[in-house]
């Protein structure tokens, strides 16, 4: 089951959803990348490594882009009580490589709190870029890694296409108390001169703490289908099809696949390959 952990109806993860066809990640990690592939079967979905080693051509190569993304949903997020934004906090620390420690100290007098993502940007591949690049190469049907797409329980496969990532967290301080989160910065000083983490640095801003890592994780990100012909391995982009809210219309054609389809109750992904660091 990878939605183990899910939120109340929120702008972050609507306006992600909307904007990117984009699915959160339960634990942000620089893995997921685009053109990584996934498998999807109904509630099961993995993550299975880069495309390039599946084809005919393991020297093929693909030019992504990259812009800088700006939002409000994700400038602050939707308040949440205490309990609940130390669950969130210990997915992004994981990504991290970092302890849960100090967060306790750092919460112990907190209610509500938010989160900011900064320092945001979108790496994708361009799609119709993409189809074409893809025409003059092939899967290798007989590669080991595609039993898992092959025969009548076979999984689905999907490319991740697009990825939103960050290096600076920040957690905000809702409650209106006067030590605010700068009352745990010494636990936090003291875990990182002695822990090896891939944290930067973790300081205070007013009523925030910020958990700067060393790299860019990404903290959603967006797939489309990939069709391979069984006799060829010649390989297609396929539409993803939304059935919902269309009426007499019929169903429409959308370029990403939603993984979730709960809009009152969003998801973080957490893989089922077991390889994810357990929040």
């Amino acid at each position: 089951m990878s939605f183990r952990f899910r939120l109340c109806r929120n702008d972050t993860t609507h306006w992600l959803r909307q904007t990117f066809g984009a699915t959160p990640l339960r634990i942000p990690e620089a893995r997921v990348k685009p053109l990584v592939v996934v498998a999807r079967r109904k509630d099961n979905i993995q993550f299975r490594g880069e495309l390039k080693y599946l084809l005919d051509k393991p020297d093929w190569t693909f030019s992504l882009s990259e812009d800088p993304v700006s939002s409000a949903s994700l400038d602050r997020t939707r308040k949440v009580d205490a309990e609940i934004g130390l669950e969130l906090l210990q997915g992004f620390l994981k990504g991290l490589n970092a302890g849960t420690a100090p967060v306790h100290a750092a919460l112990k007098n907190l209610k509500t709190l938010s989160f900011s993502f900064r320092n945001v940007r979108r790496r994708y591949a361009d799609l119709n870029l993409l189809g074409q690049a893809l025409a003059g190469v092939h899967i290798d049907m007989n590669h080991p890694s595609m039993g898992i797409f092959q025969g009548e329980d076979a999984h689905e496969m999907l490319l991740v296409s697009d990825v939103i990532v960050s290096n600076l967290i920040a957690l905000n301080d809702e409650s209106g108390g006067e030590a605010g989160l700068s009352a745990g910065l010494p636990e936090w000083t003291e875990y990182l001169a002695k822990a090896k983490t891939d944290l930067k640095r973790v300081s205070s801003e007013k009523s925030s703490i910020l958990f700067e890592g060393e790299d860019y994780l990404t903290f959603a990100f967006s797939c489309v289908r990939l069709q391979a012909d069984p006799a060829t391995g010649a390989i297609q982009i396929r539409e993803a099809v939304d059935v919902r809210g269309t009426g007499d219309a019929g169903p429409e054609a959308a370029p990403y696949v939603e993984l979730d389809e709960d809009e009152f109750e969003p998801g973080l992904l957490s893989w089922d390959d077991g390889l994810e660091k357990p929040a």
